[in-house]
């Protein structure tokens, strides 16, 4: 079994609760985004080459602190309960780590490139990130899909609520923000009310006010004003 040949499954297992959600709705997001950017950026324009290789490099950033999440936290109840499936999660994400190192270092020579060579790395990086994008849906598939559905049969809702809760506590403030950048604008409303919903039911004052403003810049005035009437916070 690998993302190559999965087949895909029309009858979708329902769950409770689906850790991956709102990462993977910020994921998706952000690489359709920077790989849409990198097939329209004008190549001889510097300014935006080194925008965008920014771009890239928080996106390669993101990935490579989920990956780390899911190996520490998620990996080892699926190695437990759905030994097959792990063992092509544990190949995608060694696979994709050096992928994503290889497409950053690409998105870093596009910036000096000169001549010639601008157009050439720019339609390079565009088509890499292309097909890491194709490869990585199918990667994602699997774990919300196959995985989640699994986990949720072993562990129950609560189990899962567990992993998720651990895994939250282990990000960085800054990793936090970075990924709540990427997250919110791709979310619905009713998956921003019931996150901030949480955070602000438990978290400190301080910190969701902060979580509070981050939003305020990431979402339109309109979907903003909706999400704080939601929240009672206007």
């Amino acid at each position: 079994m690998s993302v190559i040949d999965h087949k895909p499954i029309h009858t979708v297992a329902t769950v409770t609760f689906n850790l991956y959600r709102d990462i993977y709705k910020g994921i998706r997001s952000e690489l359709f985004g920077v790989t849409q950017a990198a097939g329209s950026t004008d190549a001889a324009d510097r300014v935006a080459r080194t925008a965008l290789a920014a771009r890239v490099t928080n996106l390669a950033t993101i990935l490579e602190k989920h990956a780390e999440g899911e190996d520490h936290h998620v990996q080892p109840p699926t190695e437990m309960y759905l030994p097959d499936v792990a063992d092509v999660i544990a190949g995608d994400h060694a696979r994709f780590e050096q992928r994503v190192q290889d497409f950053t270092a690409l998105a870093h020579d596009t910036v000096n490139a000169t001549g010639s060579a601008q157009r050439t790395r720019m339609d390079q990086l565009y088509m890499e990130l292309a097909s890491f994008t194709g490869e990585y849906l199918g990667h994602q598939d699997i774990e919300e899909r196959v995985v989640m559905p699994g986990l949720q049969q072993a562990l129950g809702v609560d189990g899962c609520l567990a992993i998720h809760a651990a895994i939250v506590a282990s990000i960085p403030p800054d990793q936090m923000a970075k990924g709540l950048a990427v997250m919110l604008p791709a979310m619905n409303i009713d998956d921003r009310v019931e996150m901030l919903g949480s955070m602000q039911q438990h978290a400190p004052a301080e910190i969701f006010a902060g979580v509070w403003g981050l939003t305020g810049s990431v979402l339109p005035a309109a979907d903003y004003a909706e999400l704080g009437i939601r929240l009672g916070l206007s």
